[in-house]
C-alpha cells in the first residue's frame, strides 16, 4: 500500500474546494479521490488551528545525530564567547573528574 504525500497547496486548494461548496468529508474526499475523508477533517482542524503552517509537511523519523560530530569553529567566535567556551569546558572536565572520583570511591566502599 503507498501513501500518497499531498503538497500545502493542494491541502488548501481541496479545504477550500470544500468550504466554498459546502460540501462534507465524504463528498470532497470522492472529488478528489482521497481514499480517507478524516485526512480532509485533520487537515481542516490545522488550518483552523494554525494557518497555513499547519498544512506544510513535517519531517518523519529521528534527528540526524551530525551536530554530535561537529567541532566548534574558533575562528567564527568573539573573544568573549571564545572564553566562556574554554571555561565551559574546564568545568565539563572537571565535573567528569569529580564523577569518575566519585564512582571509584563508592566501588571501594
Amino acid at each position: 500500500m503507498t501513501r500518497k504525500k499531498y503538497s500545502t497547496d493542494e491541502k488548501l486548494r481541496i479545504i477550500q474546494y470544500r468550504i466554498t461548496n459546502q460540501l462534507s468529508y465524504k463528498e470532497t474526499a470522492r472529488i478528489f479521490d482521497i481514499t480517507n475523508p478524516t485526512l480532509i477533517a485533520q487537515w481542516q482542524m490545522k488550518y483552523n488551528q494554525y494557518g497555513i503552517l499547519g498544512l506544510e509537511s513535517k519531517p518523519k523519523g529521528r534527528a540526524s545525530k551530525t551536530m554530535k560530530n561537529k567541532k566548534v569553529d574558533n575562528t567564527s567566535l568573539n573573544e568573549s564567547e571564545r572564553q566562556e567556551l574554554i571555561r565551559l569546558r574546564e568545568e565539563n572536565r572537571r565535573l567528569e573528574i569529580a564523577i569518575a572520583f566519585e564512582k571509584k570511591l563508592q566501588s571501594l566502599a
